[in-house]
């Protein structure tokens, strides 16, 4: 479900109006004045992802061409859509290794215009009567998979796990997607971190970003948001520089010492939203 501008305009200004106003007495009507009112019922549409190009100030649904067998969630508090990493290739060597992932590639539902990105998170809150949430991301081991005659991979290679292996992401840039200014309003947007993510099992995920509540803030994180693992005013990426693009804002870190061959990797990473109080 998209919100305008002009929506969550309206909303906030009458938040203010709730909690900062006092309680007026009705007006008595006198014999020539007419007495009317405007009213408005809100409804929840489908509580179904929806991914939106990052750049574009413009909310233009996409479709990503690499996007996971679960890159989103459902309900009015939801993911969108979780990056899909995708790293480029290692020369194995005796020396640790860093790889930089490779860019997202999307398609634009209404024009099947295809584009190219850094990776990215989206968050939708749209509950309006709560707030307060968080995204956190644990990750499994890095193993090396047996791969079909396409080049799918398809079971694990016991006792093929790289050691110490771990992703960075560097802190990323918030954008909003309800036409929020992030930099003016900053009560309302959430926080991010630089983590490095450990590539092993795991109970305990890492906080990727922070909507947590205050009393300072009591509508932290309502709306669409971003957070844009690239530079603060990246553009779109050109077709032809996509075999050479790496984005250092997210990398792969392999030490000199972990044990590995030739072939495919792969670790699986899982982003939980939830409430926060």
């Amino acid at each position: 479900m998209k919100l305008s501008k002009k929506t969550i305009s309206l909303i906030s200004f009458g938040t203010f109006i709730v909690l900062t106003s006092p309680v007026l007495a009705k007006a008595e009507t006198k014999d020539n004045q007419a007495n009317t009112n405007g009213r408005v019922d809100f409804m929840y549409g489908s509580e179904d992802a929806n991914p939106l190009d990052p750049i574009n100030e413009n909310p233009e649904e996409i479709t990503p061409t690499n996007p996971g067998d679960k890159s989103g969630t459902k309900g009015n508090l939801r993911i969108d859509l979780a990056p899909n990493l995708i790293f480029k290739d290692i020369t194995v060597s005796g020396y640790d290794e860093i790889s930089y992932a490779k860019a997202m590639e999307y398609k634009v539902i209404a024009t099947n215009e295809k584009r190219f990105t850094p990776n990215f998170l989206q968050v939708t809150d749209i509950r309006g009567d709560k707030f307060g949430w968080k995204v956190s991301a644990q990750a499994g081991p890095l193993v090396k998979y047996n791969k079909d005659n396409e080049g799918n991979l398809t079971t694990a290679i016991p006792n093929s796990e790289i050691k110490n292996a771990a992703i960075t992401f560097k802190k990323p840039t918030i954008l909003s997607k309800s036409g929020i200014n992030p930099e003016i309003e900053t009560a309302l947007t959430p926080t991010a971190k630089q983590t490095v993510l450990p590539l092993e099992n795991s109970s305990v995920g890492d906080v990727m970003l922070d909507s947590t509540r205050t009393t300072e803030e009591p509508s932290k994180g309502y709306g669409i948001w971003v957070a844009l693992y690239g530079e603060e005013k990246e553009d779109y990426l050109p077709a032809e520089t996509i075999n050479e693009y790496q984005n250092e804002n997210i990398s792969l870190y392999i030490p000199a010492k972990a044990h590995k061959s030739a072939g495919a990797y792969k670790a699986d990473i899982i982003w939980t939203i939830e409430e926060t109080p």
